[in-house]
């Protein structure tokens, strides 16, 4: 009688691991452990479809923030992800301003291009965090130190090996800044199984944690929960991010440089 009741047991337990798990209490144990423990868990019909973050989100009429398609299932982390960042006025009034003025906002286009294609970049990405850190400003100081365009602080830029002295020369800013993106990216590839993702095609949930720890220290990645004013600034490099004052309008090397690989823009005579 004893072996009988073991034997059903057994084929029980067989049978349920060949029918495999209850999908809800798989998206349950997935929501409840560590942050993507299972990022390669593949899904099919309309769940996928509910958890796919490849669609094009709009910004709030500042333009199109773009998820670039992923290849995973994946959870997105609480407490950070936003889909519609809506503009405060503030946001509005600095937009409008920076939309006006092309000469400004397009001045360094060829180095961002340049820094972004050496570390495999989304250089719309790079033009957004100039626009939010420093409104393109080679000038720009933080209260904490940060300087030039990408507000790297000088200890930073001279771990990446870029003197700190020089970050408001805006070569050497641009290059600390993506210096430090390429950092997180990393770092953010290695936690979440992202290996063989570009990253230019970073689900938009990731793309946003390396915002925040851009503005928060790499421990951002892991976090759960965020200050106001780093929640704040991922919305400011999103709405930049998904408009026009991210486009592109300049060239890889422009005219006045061609044939000069070494000359570059004196910051006295930017305009």
């Amino acid at each position: 009688m004893f072996a009988w009741v073991a034997g059903v047991v057994l084929f029980s337990i067989l049978c349920a691991h060949a029918i495999g798990p209850d999908p809800g209490a798989l998206r349950e144990s997935v929501t409840k452990g560590p942050l993507l423990a299972q990022a390669a868990l593949p899904m099919r019909g309309p769940t996928a479809a509910a958890f796919d973050m490849g669609s094009r989100i709009m910004a709030a009429g500042f333009g199109q923030v773009m998820a670039a398609p992923s290849r995973f299932f994946s959870i997105p982390p609480r407490s950070l992800v936003i889909p519609k960042p809506k503009p405060t006025p503030a946001f509005k009034y600095t937009f409008n301003v920076l939309l006006k003025r092309p000469e400004i906002t397009d001045r360094f286009d060829y180095l961002i291009l340049e820094a972004s294609l050496r570390h495999g970049l989304d250089p719309r990405l790079v033009k957004a965090v100039i626009a939010a850190e420093s409104e393109f400003s080679p000038q720009a100081l933080s209260p904490h130190g940060a300087r030039g365009l990408m507000q790297v602080l000088p200890m930073t830029a001279n771990e990446l090996g870029v003197p700190g002295h020089r970050l408001h020369d805006p070569e050497q800013g641009i290059r600390a800044g993506t210096a430090y993106l390429a950092v997180l990216y990393k770092a953010a590839w290695k936690k979440y199984r992202l290996n063989g993702v570009g990253y230019k095609d970073a689900p938009l949930w990731v793309t946003e944690r390396i915002i925040a720890s851009y503005n928060a220290g790499p421990r951002a990645l892991t976090r759960n929960s965020f200050m106001r004013q780093t929640r704040n600034y991922v919305r400011k490099v999103l709405l930049f991010y998904g408009s026009d004052v991210t486009e592109f309008r300049r060239g890889l090397k422009p005219a006045s440089y061609a044939g000069r690989p070494d000359a570059q823009p004196r910051v006295d005579t930017l305009p």
